[in-house]
């Protein structure tokens, strides 16, 4: 007998692309932000749980996440800005 596989999480991208629910997109960008997380990437990270959270305001563990990836996004930012990468 086979173990039943999880169901498959739908990719972030097409949601944002196909979905208008504010709730789906918040969690996708959710996805994305941890996505770059994951990758180093702190200025997409900051960029994508900013959009989370104007879609969803009440959610605490986005606002978190955000606030532990912002400070190192602006710095990102700046030494992009002054070509110091």
């Amino acid at each position: 007998m086979a173990a039943a596989q999880p169901p498959k999480r739908a990719d972030p991208v097409q949601v944002l692309v196909h979905n208008a629910d504010p709730t789906s997109r918040s969690k996708a960008h959710q996805e994305l932000g941890r996505r770059a997380v994951a990758r180093d990437d702190k200025t997409m990270a900051a960029f994508h749980f900013k959009e989370a959270l104007d879609l969803d305001p009440t959610d605490e563990v986005t606002a978190e996440e955000l606030r532990r990836v912002a400070p190192a996004a602006a710095k990102g930012l700046l030494a992009r800005m002054f070509g110091r990468h």
